[in-house]
């Protein structure tokens, strides 16, 4: 329905999402380290390091296990990609309705 076919995510996804392996704090919000929860090696990073490492890969710097991204930043994500294409549905929709309004309707 837009565009790729987007649709809101149910509550199964929602929850799997937040149960799969993830980065957490070690410390409170304000620490500068941070460890990934799934790695046996138990390394913490320093938290600007490992968030730059991390834009551009999935996986541990160390040991190259699979990281997920926490829930919240992935359905951000979700949701932008499906704002955009709702976006688009409707200026597709707005275009057809003004073409057909001044009489440039191909059909006629």
């Amino acid at each position: 329905m837009f565009g790729e076919g987007l649709k809101a995510p149910s509550s199964a996804v929602v929850s799997h999402l937040a149960s799969s392996t993830r980065i957490d704090e070690v410390e409170p919000e304000d620490n500068e380290f941070k460890k990934l929860l799934n790695c046996n090696h138990g390394v913490q990073f320093h938290r600007g390091c490992i968030e730059s490492w991390l834009k551009d890969h999935s996986t541990c710097p160390l040991c190259r296990s699979h990281v997920q991204r926490p829930v919240h930043q992935r359905l951000n994500a979700y949701m932008f990609k499906l704002r955009d294409n709702i976006v688009l549905y409707c200026n597709i929709a707005l275009e057809n309705v003004a073409s057909s309004i001044n009489g440039d309707c191909q059909d006629c």
